[in-house]
């Protein structure tokens, strides 16, 4: 019976993937995924540079120039190489783009039930599998096309090798290794916070016998160092200018993951109820203490490499709280099974996620709000969705004529994408090579995008308004700042055409 349970926990996962997922446009850094990994075929490499477009958001800091080649270092390589053979299968569409990521997204469901229960038991591996698939943000992370379920689902599968190592399983070095060297090149920052939790837990756990495993570990290492650390040097990644990091904006970042993670994932205070379950968590030391240190090891190594934080930066931690989750879950049914399904639901409706806030503030109670997230995203995947981007798109493939020119302040990518016209950038040094990749003075459109600065508009063009609302990020995966439907409100899309 639990293994049909879990079949249809991986059919409703798939339905709730799969339904509309070439509806709302990619968004700036969905189609930036797209247009690199589709100039693969042109390079070999991911590059930003078609022959016609150059895409860059970093003013060309995000471009390494080796002679006539321009290779992308903005982020590792993996993804592109994974996207490109299914937008020359499928077309280059939105469906296509965010496809492989989908199905690495249903993968990773898979793999919490398998460590879930490897770990602890059948019945808490399907209760995590629930908590990813009621889990609102988790689902859109996986709808993108980005390395983001990449980072889910090889942070899963290193830590069921890690096991594997831990009890002498053939080849398990092996095997670690690669998948090791696959999560680097998916995003190493995530790489380095699940390697760090990892070492962790082994020293903590392990130190006595260490020597047993000291020459694999050794081994290990040179391999995944042989394959990963050399593409910084390829890149020149060290010479990206970056801001510096200071401990109060350390703090600052560690705060911003934990309020996300508590408001939109999973309300730290449900763990308070941990306590009336000790003697079953002290059977399971060592197995929560691997998911404690993952956790906390993701979160500071982010907090401490990354200047700006976003929740995508810590998705690793997600199948980790939805583990520990479900080990609470399977102890409340094993003592009340009414009083379980009662406290699933309240989750589900996010009044444990507003709590903590009651509690300190309690004028704070007046703006509760219950977040039905999960409804709200049922919502989006059956209905359409137009943004400003679908809007833009339209209206440029619609006009007559060839060879024209757009400059714009935001959402270059997407335009690139979904048309044939050259879109200008902003490269800003004169001596740069970039500057002549992009060097236009007299553009057919100007769309300045409301959130993005002003634009100095010549005399010589006209106005033209679309109608579709000018919304700053399109829509993108935030939990805090994602749209489930067409926004109603604020300024019109404004575009000057060239008279």
């Amino acid at each position: 019976m639990k293994k049909y349970t879990l079949a249809l926990i991986l059919i409703i996962a798939a339905v709730l993937l799969f339904k509309n997922l070439g509806n709302v446009y990619l968004w700036e850094d969905e189609a930036e995924t797209a247009v690199i990994a589709r100039n693969v075929f042109i390079h070999g490499y991911p590059s930003p540079w078609d022959g016609k477009n150059l895409v860059t958001q970093q003013n060309g800091q995000d471009i390494k120039i080796i002679s006539d080649h321009y290779l992308w270092r903005w982020h590792p390589w993996l993804q592109y190489y994974i996207l490109a053979p299914f937008l020359k299968i499928f077309g280059q569409n939105t469906f296509a783009a965010r496809l492989p990521f989908v199905l690495f997204g249903l993968a990773s469901i898979y793999f919490i039930y398998i460590l879930s229960k490897r770990l602890f038991s059948e019945r808490a591996a399907i209760f995590s599998t629930l908590l990813a698939l009621f889990s609102w943000p988790f689902l859109v992370y996986i709808r993108q096309a980005r390395y983001y379920s990449l980072i889910l689902f090889f942070t899963l599968l290193l830590v069921h090798f890690y096991i594997n190592f831990l009890e002498k399983q053939k080849n398990s070095w092996v095997w670690f290794s690669l998948v090791g060297i696959l999560l680097f090149h998916s995003n190493f920052v995530a790489f380095f916070g699940t390697m760090f939790g990892i070492l962790i837990h082994f020293v903590f756990f392990n130190y006595k016998n260490i020597k047993q495993y000291l020459s694999k570990i050794i081994l290990m290492f040179f391999v995944m160092s042989l394959f990963t650390l050399p593409w910084f040097f390829v890149v020149d990644y060290f010479s990206i200018k970056q801001d510096s990091l200071t401990f109060n904006q350390f703090l600052s970042s560690l705060k911003f993951y934990f309020k996300n993670l508590n408001d939109f994932i999973f309300p730290f205070i449900i763990f308070i109820l941990s306590i009336f379950c000790i003697k079953n968590l002290i059977r399971y030391k060592k197995e929560i203490f691997l998911l404690v240190f993952l956790a906390v090891s993701i979160i500071f190594i982010s907090c401490a490499a990354i200047y700006h934080p976003f929740t995508r930066y810590i998705l690793g931690v997600f199948p980790f709280l939805f583990i520990l989750g479900g080990v609470l879950f399977d102890w409340l049914f094993k003592k009340n099974k009414l009083f379980a399904v009662f406290i699933l639901v309240i989750i589900l409706t996010n009044f444990f996620n507003q709590l903590p806030h009651w509690l300190l503030i309690p004028k704070y109670y007046k703006n509760i709000t219950i977040n039905l997230g999960l409804f709200s995203y049922l919502y989006e995947i059956n209905h359409g969705y137009d943004g400003p981007v679908e809007k833009i798109v339209g209206y440029l493939n619609d006009q007559k004529e060839e060879n024209y020119t757009v400059l714009t302040n935001y959402a270059w990518e997407p335009i690139i994408f979904y048309t044939n016209i050259k879109v200008l950038n902003r490269i800003h040094d004169e001596n740069s090579k970039l500057y002549e990749l992009t060097k236009d003075q007299n553009p057919q459109y100007i769309i300045p995008r409301q959130c993005w600065g002003q634009m100095q508009i010549p005399e010589d063009y006209r106005k033209i308004e679309l109608l579709q609302k000018d919304i700053c990020w399109e829509n993108r995966e935030e939990p805090s700042e994602h749209l489930f439907e067409t926004a109603v409100s604020g300024p019109n899309v404004i575009l000057f055409e060239r008279k």
